[in-house]
């Protein structure tokens, strides 16, 4: 059995003792050291080389977001961030920190009496022994290759999907900070993020950009220079009408999640054939590939974001091996790759 070793990063003596305790009824799971502020964990972090840091936000000395971007700069490692969303100071932090690279963000364990300890304590070990895995570059080694259009699209573009998940704030926000309201069709994405987190995450992008950003209702018409989000627990599809239109779906999860990309990538096939286009961002596993495929299989246009400049890139990897990508884009030069598209082919129709 692999043995995953764990560094604790929090200035609280209690939360510390409670984490502790968790990981002493895990197998596979062991904790290599403490930190009580951000110096020590990126000092510690370097000497024993953690698989996966946990990280408070709030400490002397230096935060956690100000200690995971030093991480991920010095010794790229896995950081979850565990955070109590009470104040607004707090939230911003948590954004920030996931902005500086930090993989996963979820909420803070109040006790063990509470009725949803169980479940948050295995989402908690399943999300360390998930992450265990990933292997990280410095960010200012990421090197970017130039990206060229591959394919002509034949039909004018009536909407737009994305689907991004480990990573994803990093390149939503660069994304979305160069488009803007006159973005000329309406954009749907599935982001895979704890629930309780994409409120204020969609909150703190907006003040990025002047595109609308809204989480998704049931029934809502989809309009331009809008980016939508699926809402926490529900698969966001899409219905073809005067205006696309939002469909919310409490069914089962796909491949472990709900939201799911396949959700959406696959409704678009279905209501826009040959009239829509699609991208993978960064991410792990494979969710939304098989909806891309079947994209592609009706002539839409697909693209992922280029391996080099994700995250982690198992999504992008799993869409160029089964031959489903039409692009493959740097993440710097998707949104002007994304308005030269959709503007072409609103110019021609």
């Amino acid at each position: 059995m692999k043995k995953i070793s764990v560094l604790i990063v929090d200035d609280s003596k209690t939360m510390t003792a409670l984490l502790r305790v968790i990981f002493d009824d895990t197998a596979d799971i062991s904790v290599i050291g403490c930190a009580e502020d951000g110096e020590q964990a990126v000092m510690m972090t370097q000497q024993l080389k953690p698989n996966v840091v946990i990280m408070d936000i709030m400490m002397p000395k230096m935060n956690g977001f100000e200690a995971t971007q030093k991480i991920m700069e010095t010794c790229p490692t896995p950081v979850i961030i565990l955070s109590s969303l009470v104040s607004s100071e707090q939230m911003q932090s948590t954004y920030k920190a996931l902005l500086m690279g930090a993989l996963a963000a979820l909420p803070k364990f109040t006790g063990v009496m509470t009725d949803d300890f169980d479940m948050k304590q295995q989402a908690f070990l399943e999300q360390i022994r998930m992450l265990s895995d990933v292997r990280l570059v410095p960010r200012h080694k990421r090197e970017n290759k130039t990206s060229l259009v591959k394919k002509a699209l034949v039909q004018p573009v009536k909407i737009l999907g994305l689907g991004v998940s480990t990573g994803g704030p990093e390149a939503l926000t660069t994304i979305v900070s160069s488009l803007d309201r006159t973005f000329p069709a309406p954009i749907v994405a599935v982001l895979h993020i704890s629930n309780g987190f994409l409120e204020g995450l969609v909150q703190w992008l907006q003040k990025r950009t002047t595109l609308t950003l809204k989480i998704a209702s049931h029934q809502e018409a989809l309009l331009p220079g809008t980016l939508y989000f699926a809402p926490d627990n529900y698969h966001l599809m899409v219905q073809q009408g005067v205006q696309p239109r939002a469909i919310l779906k409490d069914e089962p999860p796909m491949g472990y999640f709900k939201p799911a990309i396949a959700a959406l990538f696959s409704s678009l096939a279905v209501a826009y054939p040959g009239e829509c286009m699609a991208g993978l961002l960064t991410g792990m596993g494979s969710d939304g590939v098989d909806g891309l495929a079947a994209m592609k299989e009706v002539g839409c246009y697909t693209f992922v974001q280029s391996e080099a400049t994700c995250v982690v890139a198992g999504m992008t990897h799993a869409a160029k091996k089964m031959g489903v990508v039409d692009d493959e884009v740097d993440l710097d030069q998707i949104a002007v790759f994304l308005k030269m598209l959709v503007q072409q082919k609103k110019d021609e129709s």
